[in-house]
């Protein structure tokens, strides 16, 4: 299981109850989408979408962000919502919603379903970690599945392993590099490159 966080909404205690596999934890939450306001959260993903394309290296990497999935089906009256991350839940949250303009992408998207900001009574000024911490929680799910290809790399080492290999890539490439790739101690370095 994930690490164990709670908020405490409206007298009722939340905790986190995602699950973990390696280094990686599991947020899912399954809505409703409030009647007329399909278009408006098609509209909200989109921009979602255009934003975090921008900020890959400086939210999503920091955050240790996996992936994200933002899904409507059922005629557009069901929302899935699910994340993947690195960090313990509270220090994920809070390191996700400050970069991303205090939240504001966030509050965009769930303001079109039930159970959102709007309903919570929290207006965009007055929304704040915990509001969103205390409205995801309400809307996980159980998730009885989940599995991960690698689960012991975390999202930071992947991107550093990535640009590891190109920077191999372009030694490999240069012909300066042909003689000094002949020492011995590199062959072990040669031979994974080989595969």
């Amino acid at each position: 299981m994930g690490a164990k966080t709670s908020v405490t909404w409206k007298g009722q205690d939340l905790a986190f109850k995602g699950p973990k596999t390696g280094v990686q934890n599991l947020l899912a939450t399954a809505w409703k989408v409030k009647p007329g306001h399909a278009k408006q959260l098609r509209e909200a993903m989109a921009r979602v979408n255009e934003l975090a394309a921008g900020r890959i290296d400086s939210v999503f990497i920091p955050s240790g962000v996996h992936e994200a999935i933002l899904s409507l089906w059922d005629n557009d009256q069901l929302f899935w919502f699910c994340v993947s991350f690195d960090l313990p839940f509270d220090p994920y949250m809070e390191d996700i919603f400050k970069p991303s303009d205090r939240g504001s992408f966030h509050y965009d998207v769930f303001q079109h379903l039930e159970g959102g900001p709007v309903d919570m009574g929290v207006t965009h000024a007055t929304w704040t970690v915990d509001h969103f911490k205390a409205m995801v929680l309400t809307h996980e799910v159980d998730t009885l599945a989940f599995l991960v290809s690698v689960p012991d790399i975390t999202t930071a080492e992947t991107v550093k392993a990535q640009r590891l290999m190109k920077a191999f890539q372009q030694v490999l490439e240069n012909p300066k590099a042909a003689e000094a790739l002949k020492h011995p101690a590199l062959k072990p370095l040669l031979d994974l490159a080989a595969d």
